[in-house]
């Protein structure tokens, strides 16, 4: 009795441990149905909004890389962000990045009623190096992300003598 007890215990924390693990996985979507809004926070409501920069992924830096993402995102009329995903990115960590900077931006600090039901957008940054008379306007027309709400990240070059 003892023995089915512990075999009967351990099947159910294998099962369990399983379950856990696959349920942390799926992503639940729950905007699908809501079409893209091309560009929303170019509109004279979201001007409150601090949009902090994206952090300049330290890897990219490092080789003086630049790049882009595109990120899509819900926003909910109490400004909560969701389905946030990436749909365009030169490299992973652009990406990644992009979509950590649209989460934390100051979205609470807005006042209350600006939106009255969920909005999906996007926001691209593009990610570049500031060196010399170079513009980061430049280096966008070269890279290959979509998206009409255009942020910029830089990254300073810096020479260094021994």
């Amino acid at each position: 009795m003892i023995k089915k007890i512990i075999i009967n215990s351990a099947i159910i924390a294998v099962v369990s441990g399983a379950l856990v693990s696959c349920s942390s996985t799926v992503t639940l979507v729950k905007h699908q149905q809501l079409k893209l809004t091309e560009n929303e926070l170019a509109s004279a409501k979201w001007q409150t909004l601090k949009r902090l920069d994206a952090l300049y992924p330290i890897e990219a830096a490092r080789q003086g890389e630049e790049g882009c993402a595109t990120i899509e995102y819900v926003i909910t009329p109490d400004y909560q962000i969701e389905d946030v995903k990436i749909v365009a990115a030169s490299k992973h960590y652009f990406g990644k990045t992009a979509k950590n900077a649209v989460k934390n931006w100051q979205w609470q600090q807005l006042t209350p009623g600006i939106i009255t039901t969920a909005v999906k957008t996007q926001t691209r940054i593009d990610f570049c190096v500031q060196w010399g008379d170079k513009s980061c306007e430049t280096v966008s027309e070269r890279l290959d992300c979509p998206g009409q709400d255009l942020l910029f990240t830089t990254a300073n070059r810096v020479k260094y003598r021994h």
